[in-house]
């Protein structure tokens, strides 16, 4: 076996690992989700709100199942021309060929084939499908649940300056989100939107990309203005552990921080037992840190999980899809409703 076979069977390897690490990921992602909602229950006044969201949104969701089902053909049909070149080179004629460079050439092929039916998918065939579900669905379902509390852009996402601020995150160069909603819950202003962060490396020849977070952000305003020497959150760079007054919660987070007195000050054991209280009800812990008059908050999802998106290979009237839809909802308004915050200690 020569170097270019030798170097030919680990690459095929490589790629059986990643699509296997895909996979499992992709599993645990969605059991993850599955545990979450399970947690927070949709009582029957909810069941009740989404039969009305339904009813209310009939000619909206019907245009779009007749669109999602136009989709579909043309999806496979894109599979099928992006595909056939392969074949057609594979099959014919396949006793003249070398085998190492026929299969070299098929993993190559077949990688760009992928790429390209992903693109032409996207961009060609479900965009403006996208579009018009978060600009017709979502958005009315955000009018329901807050009226004119919430403001809703699918196209918008948290300033990447506002993102590093938190200091939660030391390193990324790649920034993307969608779906922001502002507005005021409980009586603290915030906004948060789906991010999807990475870091991108490149040595030589050799280059990464590392997934730094992917999920949902916020930023909530405080009644406190805490001091640049003050700061604290769940970074170690923000300085020493802090223990705080509360054994369960030192036990979900670790905080660091500079100053004990400001931090235990305004994380009252009222605070500390709401933010315990909804790890226990969502079965999903984040990461925070206070600065200035901003608290931010990190809820980690994972990359598989997509917030607000339409499914293509499910129908519209499928009411799991708007049950799914109030569970995102109720994990961000759950948080929003567990925080209350004293004023300044200064």
């Amino acid at each position: 076996m020569d170097s270019n076979q030798k170097l030919f069977y680990w690459v095929v390897v490589c790629i059986v690992i990643a699509i296997i690490a895909t996979i499992v990921n992709f599993i645990q992602n969605q059991k993850k989700h599955k545990q979450i909602n399970k947690k927070i229950q949709i009582s029957d006044e909810e069941i009740q709100f989404v039969d009305k969201v339904v009813s209310q949104m009939e000619p909206a969701i019907d245009k779009l199942e007749q669109e999602r089902k136009s989709k579909i053909p043309l999806i496979i049909l894109t599979i099928i021309l992006c595909n056939t070149p392969i074949l057609i080179y594979i099959i014919f004629p396949i006793w003249k060929r070398d085998l190492f460079n026929l299969f070299t050439w098929y993993f190559c092929l077949e990688f760009a084939a992928i790429i390209i039916t992903m693109v032409i998918a996207y961009q060609y065939l479900l965009k403006d499908y996208y579009k018009e579900f978060k600009a017709n669905i979502i958005t009315e379902i955000i009018k329901l649940l807050g009226g004119q509390n919430l403001e809703y852009n699918y196209t918008k996402y948290i300033n990447e300056n506002d993102f590093g601020a938190s200091n939660l995150f030391n390193f990324f160069n790649i920034y993307i989100g969608d779906d922001l909603i502002a507005g005021e819950i409980n009586s603290l202003r915030f906004q948060c939107s789906e991010l999807h962060v990475k870091y991108h490396t490149k040595s030589g020849k050799t280059s990464k990309t590392i997934p730094i977070f992917d999920g949902l952000f916020f930023i909530i305003d405080i009644p406190q203005n805490i001091d640049k020497d003050k700061r604290f959150g769940t970074n170690s760079n923000f300085g020493s552990e802090i223990l705080l007054d509360n054994i369960e919660f030192n036990q979900l987070f670790k905080v660091f921080g500079n100053d004990n007195t400001e931090a235990f000050y305004i994380l009252s054991s009222k605070v500390l037992e709401k933010m315990v209280n909804y790890v226990h009800k969502t079965g999903q812990n984040f990461q925070f840190s206070f600065k200035g008059n901003k608290l931010y908050i990190a809820i980690e999802a994972g990359n598989m999980k997509q917030f607000f998106e339409p499914p293509i290979f499910k129908s519209l009237w499928d009411y799991k899809i708007y049950d799914e839809i109030v569970m995102d909802f109720k994990l961000i308004f759950e948080l929003l409703n567990q925080l209350e915050f004293r004023r300044s200690l200064t």
